[in-house]
């Protein structure tokens, strides 16, 4: 799955943001900055131990953020059990589809 450096969500551009200080500095894996548009997440690279498919769950978690955010659903925008399920099962969804050839 590619992630992308920049999604549309009602009209406005949620810029998509790596930073190898996240995890050092706030032990987390990403970051949805709501009144900037951003999405940080953590580089994966020699000095992070985590696996590409970690960056892709944590990016459509914090996806899922923004668009709960967007849909005015502040319960579940804030409730992490959900978030998290919710995006490890979209990412499993995304990750694992296949497609006919045409």
């Amino acid at each position: 799955m590619k992630i992308p450096s920049r999604i549309f969500l009602h009209g406005q551009t949620i810029e998509v943001v790596y930073d190898h200080k996240l995890s050092y500095t706030d032990d987390l894996s990403g970051l949805a900055v709501h009144r900037a548009n951003k999405i940080t997440l953590m580089p994966k690279d020699k000095t992070n131990d985590i696996t590409h498919e970690q960056v892709e769950q944590t990016f459509l978690h914090e996806l899922t953020h923004f668009i709960l955010e967007h849909m005015s659903r502040d319960k579940l925008q804030n409730d992490e059990p959900f978030v998290d399920g919710f995006s490890h099962l979209l990412h499993q969804a995304l990750s694992t589809a296949e497609y006919d050839e045409e």
